[in-house]
């Protein structure tokens, strides 16, 4: 995955670049050349925990700038609470925050 600069898009970014940097020396924006799609089955009745989520969610965002251990020890370690979420309808639930 490659970011752009939303001032300068023709210049592409790793994820390591744009972690160290921020936001751009010019100001403005880092963002996603396209945003993937996530894959239908994620939150199917697998019952994958946050953290599993996490991880499918953010691996096209890093690319091979972290491995699969860096990555899961970073959600790990960054997910370690507790989400109250509650039921309002069917399958739909809201996060309270």
């Amino acid at each position: 995955m490659k970011y752009i600069h939303l001032k300068n898009p023709s210049k592409k970014y790793s994820f390591r670049e744009v972690v160290r940097y921020g936001q751009p020396p010019e100001g403005g924006l880092f963002m996603p050349e396209f945003i993937p799609a996530l894959p239908d089955d994620l939150l199917s009745a697998q019952r994958l925990s946050l953290q599993e989520i996490a991880l499918e969610a953010a691996r096209p965002f890093t690319g091979n700038d972290l491995s699969e251990h860096e990555l899961s020890t970073i959600i790990s370690r960054s997910l370690n609470i507790l989400l109250p979420v509650f039921p309002i309808a069917g399958n739909d639930f809201i996060l309270e925050l």
